[in-house]
């Protein structure tokens, strides 16, 4: 619709007249657009019903719509109302902007704090052998650990010992650890760095482990250790391992194609 106003408007630009209107469908929710005067090319929405000739805007014009003024309404139908409820949705405590952002901000929390393992595997070791007599075995192949990040942070480590085979070579008796572990002592498989640091216990046995009947060979498996070793375990280095006072029964019990790692 385009029209022309029939005389002056509201005080303060808040209405428009044109006694046109009554004879057209209510424009209530439409746009009007001044197209001359002193505020031509201003528009507002229409906030009201205009069957009675008084456009009402949503927001004042700049001033007095004076008799005379030229104007338009057009097809668009964004009404106040409409906006302040897409408003009040996008300002909702509960499920608007700020708590979206809310919701992504924790997101990007628990992803900053997930937590992954990486394994990290000597050379393989052919053989380490218990005899009755009680005795250290350095476990000579060393654990790299390499390509951390260096922001990463190590909450959890721990050792692992895998074998093929484990063998009783006596012919006589039937063969297993003869005692278990004593803490920093004895019968227990310990890590350190290798260039420094101090041997700590990371992968305990009990007595009688490993029980073999006499000449008798068995399949391995992979032991992995309960103790949290990130005391000395923490980051990117070399770490090296040793069997501390190993006993067995009897003469002999051997741990074949051995490897240790960390985790």
């Amino acid at each position: 619709y385009s029209g022309e106003t029939t005389a002056g408007g509201g005080a303060g630009g808040s209405s428009l007249i044109c006694s046109g209107l009554t004879t057209q469908p209510d424009f209530d929710g439409n746009q009007v657009v001044i197209t001359s005067g002193d505020y031509k090319g201003q528009a507002r929405d229409i906030n009201g019903v205009t069957t009675g000739g008084t456009v009402t805007p949503h927001l004042n014009f700049g001033g007095v719509i004076v008799e005379g003024t030229k104007f338009i309404i057009t097809a668009i139908r964004v009404v106040p109302a409409e906006v302040a409820a897409i408003e009040a949705k996008l300002d909702h405590a509960s499920h608007g902007l700020a708590a979206l952002k809310a919701l992504i901000d924790a997101l990007e929390g628990k992803l900053d704090r997930q937590l992954f393992s990486m394994d990290f595997w000597s050379d393989p070791m052919e053989e380490i052998q218990l005899a009755a007599a009680a005795g250290t075995k350095a476990i000579t192949p060393t654990v790299t650990i390499a390509d951390l990040p260096a922001d990463a942070t190590i909450v959890r480590a721990i050792a692992m010992l895998k074998f093929r085979m484990i063998e009783n070579t006596n012919a006589v008796n039937a063969n297993n650890l003869d005692g278990g572990t004593v803490a920093n002592t004895s019968q227990v498989i310990q890590v350190k760095e290798t260039a420094a640091g101090s041997y700590t216990d990371a992968i305990k046995f009990v007595d009688t482990q490993f029980g073999l009947a006499k000449a008798t060979r068995e399949g391995g498996d992979v032991l992995i250790g309960s103790i949290d070793i990130t005391s000395e375990v923490d980051g990117n280095d070399s770490y090296t391992f040793q069997w501390l006072l190993a006993k067995a029964a009897q003469d002999n019990l051997n741990f074949n194609d051995c490897a240790v790692g960390l985790r």
